[in-house]
């Protein structure tokens, strides 16, 4: 009897500013899918038993996500959920928020903080930086160390590469290959 609900997908559960919402169930699962975005149903809510309600405040609090949280030296910081659990998105920087916080109620202070941290770990595990040109050096875990090119392209140094020694074209060299 599941079953055969689950063939009659996608369905129309109604409309929300004036833009029709569907359930239907997909390749990772129940989704609701309105103005052509999919935002995933949470475990608890049964996809065949969703009410147009529960589909709005689905999209509503997804939307209040992809908003900025604080602000912090002129950019915006986001609280975002990724496949390692809850961090924030700050320019270029993505900070994990370690267990002892909640996403939900990060203070201002705590944002700033966890900024800072993650700023001054970066700072001790670069070994050498051309901030113009975009091109670092830094240890990453396990004792390897890796090169950054602009756009957050990362490759391992070559063996026998001194990262203290290297220069900048030499490190433009292991891009090109």
């Amino acid at each position: 009897d599941e079953a055969l609900k689950l063939l009659q997908f996608p369905v129309k559960l109604g409309t929300y500013e004036n833009e029709s919402i569907f359930v239907g169930m997909g390749k990772y699962g129940p989704y609701v899918r309105y103005k052509n975005k999919f935002y995933s149903i949470p475990p608890h809510l049964n996809a065949l038993e969703i009410t147009l309600d529960d589909a709005i405040s689905i999209i509503e609090q997804k939307n209040k996500r992809e908003e900025p949280v604080a602000e912090y030296e002129g950019e915006p910081v986001y609280v975002l959920s990724g496949k390692y659990g809850p961090y924030l998105k700050w320019g270029n920087h993505n900070i994990n928020i370690p267990r002892k916080y909640n996403p939900d109620t990060l203070s201002e202070e705590d944002i700033v903080n966890l900024i800072v941290e993650k700023l001054e770990k970066d700072r001790l595990n670069t070994l050498a930086e051309w901030p113009d040109e975009g091109y670092a050096i830094r240890k990453g875990g396990w004792g390897k160390i890796y090169v950054y090119a602009p756009g957050n392209k990362r490759k391992l140094l070559p063996r026998g590469m001194d990262p203290k020694k290297a220069t900048l074209e030499e490190i433009k060299k292991i891009f090109r290959r």
